[in-house]
């Protein structure tokens, strides 16, 4: 791998930890909000194992449409003939 590789990775990997990093600073909230409403477990697992099952699908869907599509395109082959060009513009 070159050096610029390397180097993004590393990047991106340091910003992705920093970004994951920020919500658990702001988990200490100060005591005069709210607490909010509880998530349920069925909310949770809608949330967090059907939104990914739903991304799931629709990318399998275009790309099955994309794929499908691609399938039923032939394209011309070119033609090893010489044609002859008239003088005539």
């Amino acid at each position: 791998m070159s050096l610029a590789r390397i180097l993004t990775v590393l990047s991106v990997a340091i910003v992705a930890v920093g970004a994951s990093a920020t919500s658990a600073v702001a988990s200490t909230t100060p005591s005069t909000w709210a607490v909010g409403e509880t998530m349920s477990t069925g909310q949770a697992l809608l949330y967090f194992v059907g939104g990914p099952i739903l991304l799931f699908a629709i990318i399998w869907v275009v790309a099955s449409a994309v794929v499908a599509k691609s399938r039923n395109f032939v394209p011309t082959i070119p033609s090893t003939e010489i044609e002859p060009v008239s003088n005539q513009h």
